[in-house]
């Protein structure tokens, strides 16, 4: 037998109780990179209302939605390890590992989508406007 925070466990029940650690990480993870890129965006929409229309701020608030979302793609990649975590560790079927492996997944393609745009965008835009998005003529 085994004491772990004041409880008596033999090993297995240990593996189960640190497997459901894992699995609970890795479900609170995945929601929230879920959650990160919409948040960015909303935040991006308010902070856009209340100050002036310079290019420069309008860069912030793009360099300040690409945060966001880096940080949604940091989460979902440790909601995936963690779901690893748990797999090596328990391996028993986990309505919470599931959900954070599913949630992992999904705040991974919501992240690196709009990153991938935001980069491609400050790629291509200098190359196709060289005098830049407000100097167009007309």
């Amino acid at each position: 037998m085994i004491e772990i925070r004041g409880v008596q466990m033999n090993r297995y029940d240990k593996k189960s109780y640190y497997g459901e650690d894992y699995a609970k990480r890795s479900m609170i993870l995945g929601i929230c990179s879920i959650a990160l890129p919409f948040l960015g965006a909303i935040v991006m929409q308010i902070l856009a209302l209340c100050i002036d229309e310079t290019y420069t701020e309008d860069l912030m608030l793009f360099i300040a939605e690409f945060a966001f979302n880096a940080f949604a793609v940091i989460f979902a990649i440790f909601a995936l390890v963690q779901h690893g975590k748990w797999k090596k560790y328990d391996g028993l079927k986990n309505k919470y590992a599931e959900a954070g492996k599913i949630c992992g997944i999904i705040g991974l393609v919501f992240g690196i989508i709009p990153l991938i745009l935001f980069i491609l965008g400050m790629i291509f835009l200098p190359i196709i406007f060289p005098n830049g998005i407000l100097n167009l003529p007309g």
